[in-house]
C-alpha cells in the first residue's frame, strides 16, 4: 500500500500533440471538440491506403539533424520551465531531476540506420541520447533517467517522481512521457490487429481498434510546502497513485480487469479520497475490444453503482494513442478540465452506440460540472497498470490517516543471481571468480541456460528475456524463497537495461524496412519492447506488484537497484526483484564504439532479491548486505568523469573503497591486468552490478587493478557508475557477515 506522507503538487505543464503546440492550445481544441486525428505524413514509409492518426504539426527544425522527439520535447520543456519560472541560474541544481517515460524511445533512429548502415544514424536510438539532446541547452546537474512500462510509462514516471520527492532526494522533478509517430510502432500494432481504419470509438459496441498518435508531455512536481514558499501557481495536487501488474499475458489485458482494479484501489488506499469524491475519470480507452472491456470491468468493480454517475472522458478520441506520452498528456488535460470545471466530450460515438449502459461517458458537447478530484488510468503491454488521483488546489487538503507501515526501514539484499558467458548461474560464476579466470566477451550459449530456465516455455523469447529469467531464478534460489507465489503477491520489480532486446528489435525492424509494414512479425514486436523483461518476470513468478524498466543508459541497472531500495525504505513496497541485463549485439558494438575504445561487449544479467529487513528476518532469510544511501547526477561536459564523481560525493558520503565503473576515463569495463588481454570486457548496465555480485557471492572485491582474491570484502563500500551521455549514479552497501 502507498499512503502519501506528504502532498506533491503540479506547478507547471508543457504539452505538444496533434491538437496543439502547447497545453493551452491543446485544451482549446478539446473545448472546441476538435480532433487531431488526420492523415499521417511523417511515417517513414509510404502506406496505401494512407493511414490516419494523431500526428503533431510540422516544425521548422524537422529538416535538421535533431530527432523528431527531441524537437518537440524541447518545446514542452521550454513551456514547463517558463511556467514554473526556472531560469538558467537554477537549472544546475543537483536536487532538480527529470524522469521521462516512453514505450519505444528512439526507434526512428534505428530505421535510419537500417537504411543507410551509417553508425551516426543510430546514435539517437538510446533513451539516454534523447535525454542528453533534450538537456543540451541547459546546465542540468540532477537525476536524468528514462523509464518504460509500455503504454503506462507516462503515468509511471509521475509515480516514480512522487516517490523521489517523498524520499527527500529531490526538491523538483520534471516527469512525463513521449513517443514519436513511427513505422516501427505502426507496423507492430497493425500486426497485432489493433489498428482500425476508422476513428476510435471508445467503449462502443462496434469499436474495432485504435489510432496511433504522438504526444510530448512534461509536468513539474514539487512538495506543496516548497511551492507555497516560492509563491508558485499550483495546477493540481497529487492525492494518490497506484501501480500493479496483471501477471496474465504479454500483450492482452486481464479479462476481468484485475490488475487495473488493484491499481485504482491502491491509489484510493493511499489517499484520503473515496470513489464518491471523483468528479471525472480519464480512461485509458484505446477503443480496442479487449482493452475497453477489461477497463470497464476494472472501473465497475471499484465504482459499482457509482460508475453510472461519474463523468468519464476518453482523450484518445482527440489525440489517438500516444503510447509512452499518453498518461502524462491525458493527465495534463484532466487537470485543465478540473481547473475549468467542465467535462469534455468524447468524440466519434453516440450514447446509443455504447456497449456498457452504466458508463457515464459524455458523448455530447462539454458541459459544466463541479470537479474537485479526478482519476486517471493508463494500461500497458506486459500487464502494467498505473493510476493517479488529482485534487483541485481550491479544495481544502485532506491528508490520509497515518499508515503504520510507512516508516523508514532498512533495505537488505537476500538473494543474488548472475549469468555471464562461461559463467552461467551462481555456481559457475563463483568458480570463475575464485579461479581467477578472465571474463569472456560475446554471447551466452543457449545450451548453457538449460537448468536455469524452462527452455520449452522460453524458446520464442529474446536472449535479453532469457538472461533476465535465468538470473532471476538464481537470485530466488539464493534467497531460499520456498513459496514463490506468495512472495510475489506483494513484490515489485525494477529492471535496468542499456539496449534491451535489440537483436529481436533489429530483426523485426529489418523485415519491416525491407518488405513493408504488412510483413511485421507480432511475436518479435512484442518481444522487442523495452519492458519485456519485467513482463516475463511477472508472468514467470505471478508477480502482482509494480513493474518498471529503466532503459537506454549504462547506469540503468544501478538506477534500478537504487530506486527499488528507496521505495522499500519508505514503506511503499515490502520486497522487489531488481537488477539488470543486456544481451550481446554487434549493432550495439557499433553504437557504443567499443572497439575504438579498447572494449569488447559480453552478454550478462545480475538480479537481486530486495526486502525490508523486517520481512527478511520474519522468514529467517540470510542477508548479503544492507543498502545505504544513493545519489544521482548528470554531467556531459568534456571532463565528465571527475565532475560526475564530484556530483555524487557532494550529495552523500562515499566510504572507501569506491568501486568505479565509469563510461569515460578508462574505467568502463571490468578491470583486467594489462598483460592478460588487449581488451576490457564491458557488460553495459550489468558491469557495475557485476562488481556488487562479485563482492557478495564470491567475496571478491574487483578493485581498480583487478581481482583482490584474498576472500575478504570491506564491511562497507560504494559503487559508482556513469553513462557516456552524462548520467551518474552512486550507491553505498554494507556487507553482512552471516554465521
Amino acid at each position: 500500500m502507498c499512503s502519501l506522507s506528504f502532498q506533491a503538487v503540479i506547478t507547471g505543464a508543457g504539452l505538444v500533440s496533434s491538437i496543439g503546440r502547447n497545453s493551452e492550445e491543446c485544451w482549446k481544441s478539446i473545448t472546441a471538440g476538435q480532433s487531431g486525428i488526420r492523415e499521417l505524413t511523417s511515417i517513414e514509409q509510404e502506406i496505401q491506403p494512407a493511414p490516419i492518426g494523431g500526428e503533431a504539426p510540422p516544425e521548422p527544425e524537422d529538416s535538421s539533424d535533431l530527432p523528431r522527439e527531441v524537437i518537440r520535447l524541447r518545446m514542452a520543456m521550454q513551456e514547463v520551465l517558463c511556467e514554473i519560472g526556472l531560469d538558467a541560474s537554477s537549472q544546475g541544481d543537483v536536487r532538480h531531476g527529470i524522469i521521462l517515460g516512453t514505450t519505444l524511445s528512439g526507434m526512428r533512429s534505428g530505421g535510419r540506420y537500417l537504411r543507410t548502415k551509417r553508425t551516426a544514424d543510430i546514435n539517437g536510438f538510446l533513451a539516454a541520447s534523447t535525454l542528453s539532446r533534450l538537456l543540451e541547452p541547459y546546465d542540468w546537474k540532477g537525476l536524468a533517467l528514462t523509464t518504460s512500462s509500455a503504454c503506462s510509462s507516462g503515468l509511471a514516471s509521475i509515480c516514480l517522481g512522487v516517490s523521489l520527492l517523498e524520499a527527500g532526494l529531490l526538491d523538483l522533478v520534471l516527469v512525463g512521457g513521449y513517443d514519436p509517430i513511427s513505422e516501427y510502432a505502426y507496423s507492430g500494432f497493425n500486426s497485432l490487429r489493433l489498428i482500425s481504419e476508422n476513428r476510435p470509438k471508445p467503449f462502443s459496441a462496434n469499436r474495432d481498434g485504435l489510432q496511433l498518435g504522438e504526444s510530448y508531455a512534461l509536468l513539474a512536481l514539487e512538495r506543496s510546502e516548497s511551492a507555497e514558499a516560492r509563491g508558485a501557481n499550483v495546477i493540481a495536487r497529487i492525492s494518490g497513485f497506484g501501480e500493479t501488474s496483471d501477471s496474465f499475458h504479454l500483450t492482452q489485458p486481464h479479462p476481468d480487469g484485475d490488475g487495473a482494479a488493484r491499481a485504482i484501489q491502491t491509489a484510493f488506499n493511499g489517499s484520503a479520497l473515496k470513489r464518491d469524491d471523483i468528479g471525472l475519470i480519464s480512461a485509458h480507452a484505446t477503443a480496442t475490444p479487449n482493452n475497453d472491456a477489461s477497463e470497464y470491468a476494472a472501473l465497475k468493480s471499484i465504482f459499482q453503482e457509482r460508475l453510472a454517475q461519474t463523468p468519464l472522458v476518453a482523450f484518445k478520441s482527440y489525440l489517438g494513442h500516444t503510447l509512452g506520452g499518453a498518461g502524462a498528456a491525458e493527465l495534463i488535460l484532466t487537470a485543465m478540465a478540473m481547473r475549468s470545471n467542465r467535462v469534455p466530450q468524447t468524440l466519434n460515438i453516440k450514447r446509443s452506440e455504447l456497449e456498457f449502459n452504466d458508463i457515464a461517458i459524455n458523448c455530447d458537447p462539454l458541459f459544466e460540472s463541479q470537479i474537485d478530484h479526478t482519476l486517471s488510468i493508463s494500461l500497458g503491454f506486459g500487464g502494467c497498470n498505473s493510476c493517479v488521483l488529482l485534487s483541485s488546489p481550491e479544495v481544502a487538503e485532506v491528508k490520509p490517516s497515518p499508515n503504520p507501515s510507512r516508516v523508514s526501514q532498512n533495505v537488505v539484499i537476500t538473494g543474488v543471481g548472475a549469468v555471464f558467458p562461461e559463467a552461467v548461474g551462481n555456481d559457475a560464476y563463483i568458480s570463475q571468480l575464485k579461479e581467477g579466470r578472465d571474463p569472456v566477451g560475446g554471447n551466452i550459449c543457449e545450451a548453457e541456460l538449460n537448468g536455469h530456465i524452462n527452455t520449452r516455455r522460453t524458446r520464442r523469447m529474446s536472449m535479453f528475456s532469457k538472461l533476465v529469467l535465468a538470473a532471476t531464478s538464481n537470485a530466488l534460489r539464493s534467497a531460499d524463497i520456498q513459496d514463490v507465489e506468495s512472495f510475489s503477491q506483494t513484490c515489485g520489480s525494477i529492471l535496468g537495461s542499456s539496449h534491451g532486446s535489440s537483436e529481436y528489435a533489429e530483426q523485426y525492424y529489418s523485415q519491416v524496412v525491407e518488405e513493408g509494414i504488412a510483413s511485421a512479425n507480432p511475436v518479435m514486436f512484442a518481444e522487442g519492447v523495452p519492458n519485456v523483461g519485467t513482463a516475463h518476470i511477472s508472468l514467470m513468478l505471478g508477480l502482482k506488484g509494480p513493474a518498471q524498466t529503466i532503459i537506454g543508459s549504462r547506469t540503468a541497472g544501478l538506477d534500478a537497484l537504487s530506486l527499488a531500495a528507496i521505495r522499500i525504505r519508505q514503506g511503499e513496497w515490502e520486497r522487489a526483484i531488481v537488477g539488470g541485463a543486456d544481451e550481446y549485439s554487434r549493432t550495439a558494438e557499433q553504437l557504443y564504439g567499443h572497439l575504438d575504445r579498447g572494449l569488447v561487449s559480453r552478454a550478462g544479467g545480475v538480479m537481486f532479491v530486495l526486502e525490508s529487513e523486517a520481512s527478511a528476518l520474519a522468514r529467517g532469510a540470510g542477508i548479503f548486505a544492507r543498502i545505504g544511501e544513493s545519489a544521482f547526477g548528470f554531467d556531459s561536459g568534456p571532463c565528465a568523469a571527475k565532475a560526475q564523481k564530484r556530483l555524487i560525493s557532494d550529495q552523500i558520503d562515499l566510504p572507501e573503497p569506491i568501486l568505479t565503473s565509469m563510461a569515460t576515463g578508462g574505467e568502463c569495463g571490468q578491470k583486467r591486468h594489462a598483460d592478460q588481454a588487449q581488451y576490457e570486457v564491458e557488460s553495459h548496465c550489468v558491469t557495475p552490478l557485476g562488481l556488487i555480485s562479485a563482492a557478495l557471492l564470491g567475496r571478491i572485491f574487483l578493485g581498480e587493478t583487478g581481482a583482490d582474491s584474498d576472500g575478504s570484502v570491506p564491511p562497507e563500500f560504494a559503487v559508482l557508475a556513469s553513462d557516456l551521455h552524462g548520467s551518474v549514479t552512486g550507491l553505498v552497501l554494507e556487507v553482512v557477515e552471516n554465521d
